[in-house]
């Protein structure tokens, strides 16, 4: 992911992600999560405070590296329960640069929030190289609530209309 906070695309995906939020909600807050061998940090961006606000968080969290799905999906279920009634639609958007590092505890988390938390809909927003193999993963899963799109090497670069079509695709709340 260091390429992606460098070049500013985890940034601009946090803004567009915040854009859409105000489009259902003029006083939009988006919860954020940053993950990797457990929840390592959250936090939020809002529309009168989301400039560089990514980085700043991700700056005071220290090195990161492992890509563990299901705790950042426990993560979110958990605020989700916190924040809204079971039956509030939620749409996540779920950015990563590769595949879980451990599949079956991955797929059981997604599998079990399709159960228990049926309006909770997971878009995967993959960043890299398309034609990677770790993201057969995103593929080749097949729960009700995700679906997956392939943003490329340079994310940064897609139109709003580009990321929001990939991201939309699948979700009805």
């Amino acid at each position: 992911m260091r390429p992606y906070y460098k070049d500013g695309s985890a940034q601009a995906l946090a803004e567009q992600a915040l854009a859409l939020a105000a489009h259902l909600d003029p006083e939009a807050t988006v919860p954020v999560f940053f993950f990797s061998t457990e929840l390592d940090g959250t936090g939020e961006i809002t529309l009168t405070d989301h400039e560089n606000k990514i980085d700043d968080l991700h700056a005071g969290l220290g090195r990161m590296g492992r890509t563990s799905y299901h705790a950042a999906v426990e993560a979110v279920l958990a605020h989700h329960g916190k924040e809204a009634t079971p039956d509030t639609p939620a749409l996540v958007i779920f950015q990563t640069d590769g595949a879980p590092d451990a599949k079956t505890p991955a797929t059981k988390s997604l599998t079990d929030a399709a159960k228990s938390h049926p309006t909770v809909f997971f878009s995967f927003v993959a960043f890299g190289d398309p034609e990677n193999k770790a993201f057969d993963y995103l593929r080749k899963l097949k729960t009700p609530n995700t679906s997956h799109f392939l943003a490329g090497e340079t994310p940064r670069e897609l139109t709003d209309k580009e990321l929001y079509e990939g991201v939309l695709a699948n979700w009805r709340p």
